[in-house]
């Protein structure tokens, strides 16, 4: 094997590393939190809440949408349900999506009972549809769920500043610029094709915009 083989062997695993380094970082189960950061802290109607609460919000939305579902999915891979943590089979996904679905619509209940958390509340009904809809188109073909995840965070930044509750416009960019990034890495790992990844971005999208309009 010569220099320029092992030049471009390295190349192309420092390129994986770091595709895989995005998919890690921007995974569906950290979008969630990641917008409920960005609705507390930023430019909303949420920065005249006091940060006791605000932080009490934060742990629900991390016990509800990170450490439920990850223990639900480590009693899966115990039991022999699911064969690896990194759901690469679409038999694998399936329950996961569902307990993900039940964990969000529980947070969505929770959120309920706090006063001024009617934007967090919407948004996380809208997640939960999402899930369920991905469950669904995911029994039968392969979805991208991270392209999912991070269009549903993109439509619901921009549905605020739209709809004049905030401006999170610069939210906005970042996370629309950061989807293609997303959406590139999955494409280096071969994770998914063009089709299941413009399928993901619609599915996202499309059914926050249309819950957060009717």
């Amino acid at each position: 094997m010569n220099i320029d083989t092992i030049a471009a062997f390295r190349i192309a695993d420092s390129r994986e590393k770091i595709a895989q380094t995005i998919s890690y970082l921007l995974h569906p189960a950290l979008m969630p939190l990641y917008t409920t950061l960005i609705f507390l802290w930023g430019n909303t109607l949420f920065r005249f809440m006091p940060n006791y609460l605000k932080w009490y919000i934060v742990g629900i939305v991390i016990l509800s949408t990170l450490l439920a579902p990850m223990a639900f999915l480590l009693l899966l891979k115990a039991l022999g349900i699911i064969r690896s943590y990194g759901l690469k089979t679409q038999a694998d996904r399936i329950i996961p999506l569902l307990m993900t679905a039940v964990c969000y619509i529980a947070c969505t209940l929770l959120l309920q009972k706090i006063m001024g958390s009617t934007l967090l509340y919407a948004f996380f009904i809208g997640i939960s549809f999402i899930v369920i809809a991905a469950t669904i188109i995911t029994y039968y073909w392969k979805i991208s769920l991270h392209v999912t995840g991070i269009a549903a965070t993109v439509t619901m930044l921009y549905m605020v500043s739209l709809q004049g509750t905030g401006n999170l416009a610069s939210w906005t960019v970042l996370f629309l610029l950061l989807s293609g990034i997303l959406a590139s890495a999955r494409l280096w790992l071969g994770k998914h094709n063009l089709k299941q990844i413009g399928a993901g971005f619609v599915l996202g999208a499309g059914i926050m915009a249309i819950w957060l309009i009717i």
